[in-house]
């Protein structure tokens, strides 16, 4: 996991650090989740709905869950929320509006930049070996990393060859594939204070882009 962290350029502490993605293999992973929400619930509190039920009550033999937090745009920490597994839920003085977006802190005028930034604060994959039975280390190694690099939905396969599809009879793969590793690096060296919907249009063209440039090879 610790190479493919760095080829996709995605950083990594030095020294002492606090735990940001966990991956546990477990005899019950349904029993995890549940445990987990029963003791911590503030881990999985951007977790609603449906989303949530297909956690704590699915069946999946690889389930994952983020913690998010919000900074300003020049990086500055808005907000603070648990790691993974284990931690707390606190504020750190700010208040979050309905739509996500923070209200304290200061910020710099600009049609460009985002006035805050939404991010990862923490990962969690629960990797069940019973469920996954068949499926070898290495994919199950690959998947917890791809999920865990990025935030990636439950039951949301793509429709290219992708490790995401490694419980797909479509397109499925039991490794990161070409597409898989261009995402992520396209995804780390997204400018970060920019808004949403300008980084999905980065990450897009990026990504069309490098397929239009294999099939002129």
């Amino acid at each position: 996991m610790t190479s493919t962290i760095k080829k996709v350029d995605a950083p990594i502490a030095t020294g002492k650090c606090t735990t940001n993605l966990l991956v546990a293999f477990v005899s019950d992973g349904q029993e995890l989740a549940a445990l987990v929400n029963e003791r911590q619930p503030g881990s999985m509190t951007d977790i609603q709905g449906p989303e949530r039920r297909e956690l704590l009550e699915g069946d999946a033999p690889i389930r994952w869950w983020y913690t998010i937090a919000y900074g300003s745009g020049d990086g500055d920490a808005l907000s603070s929320t648990p790691s993974p597994i284990t931690g707390g839920n606190s504020e750190a003085g700010t208040s979050i509006l309905p739509d996500g977006v923070p209200t304290g802190g200061s910020y710099a005028p600009s049609l460009i930049r985002s006035q805050a930034i939404r991010l990862i604060r923490a990962a969690t994959v629960i990797i069940d070996v019973n469920r996954a039975e068949g499926i070898t280390l290495n994919a199950a190694a690959d998947y917890a990393a791809f999920v865990g690099l990025a935030e990636i939905r439950r039951n949301s396969p793509s429709s290219v060859r992708s490790i995401i599809n490694l419980f797909q009879a479509e397109y499925g793969s039991d490794s990161l594939t070409d597409w898989d590793f261009r995402f992520l690096t396209e995804l780390y060296s997204l400018p970060l204070n920019r808004l949403g919907r300008l980084q999905r249009g980065y990450l897009v063209k990026a990504l069309v882009d490098d397929d239009d440039i294999g099939e002129g090879e």
